[in-house]
């Protein structure tokens, strides 16, 4: 597997998979101002989100996959909203009915490709 390298600004957010409900991050590399890709998903306990601060960033602007990146770490998923709510990525899929982080219906997810996303606890 291929991984691409990130700069010293890079940064983890948490996110959550809509189907395990399990939490895990994204390595999150500034490519501008206003343009972000998303370059690593890793699995992660609440414990090790909270330890890694994920929920400590609040950035805006346009996110884009990095070519190596490995989307979902627990059912692949490939599609990503955020929720309306909390404002925490999910893995999306047409069987999702709700955010696994903060449990707020489907109307308040979003799914797009320009986000605001940071903190919002756990």
């Amino acid at each position: 597997m291929n991984f691409t390298p990130v700069s010293k600004e890079a940064f983890a957010i948490l996110s959550a998979c809509s189907r395990s409900r399990q939490l895990f991050g994204i390595s999150v590399d500034p490519v501008s101002k206003n343009q972000f890709k998303f370059v690593w998903s890793f699995k992660l306990t609440q414990d090790q989100a909270i330890r890694e601060g994920t929920d400590q960033r609040s950035v805006r602007g346009q996110v884009v996959p990095d070519e190596n990146f490995n989307f979902c770490p627990y059912c692949g998923g490939q599609t990503f909203a955020q929720c309306g709510k909390c404002g925490h990525f999910i893995c999306y899929n047409e069987e999702t009915t709700e955010c696994p982080i903060c449990h707020v219906r489907i109307g308040g997810i979003t799914e797009a490709s320009d986000f605001s996303f940071g903190g919002g606890g756990y």
